[in-house]
């Protein structure tokens, strides 16, 4: 899967650089390509096998990724909700 994500200063990081945050013998198991807000800040959101990480490119002097995980022993709820239009065309 491709792809990228812009930082703050403007530059395309792919998305693909989370990879240096999975563990040995992690497996992705989905991700989304679309933000998921968390804390007033956007993410992109990637299951494994082992865990839930958010995932955001930050930095615009110094360039550092925010990154967010819990393994999915310790989630006991998550709270989805999907804001938008849905248009239907005749």
């Amino acid at each position: 899967m491709q792809g990228s994500v812009q930082r703050e200063s403007g530059e395309e990081v792919s998305l693909n650089a989370y990879n240096d945050y999975l563990m040995p013998d992690e497996k992705i198991q989905s991700k989304r390509y679309r933000f998921v807000n968390y804390c007033g800040k956007k993410y992109q959101l990637i299951k494994t096998n082992k865990r839930v990480l958010l995932y955001s490119p930050r930095g615009k002097m110094s360039k550092s990724d925010d990154v967010i995980t819990v393994k999915l022993a310790e989630l006991r709820e998550i709270k989805y909700t999907n804001n938008g239009l849905i248009f239907s065309l005749r």
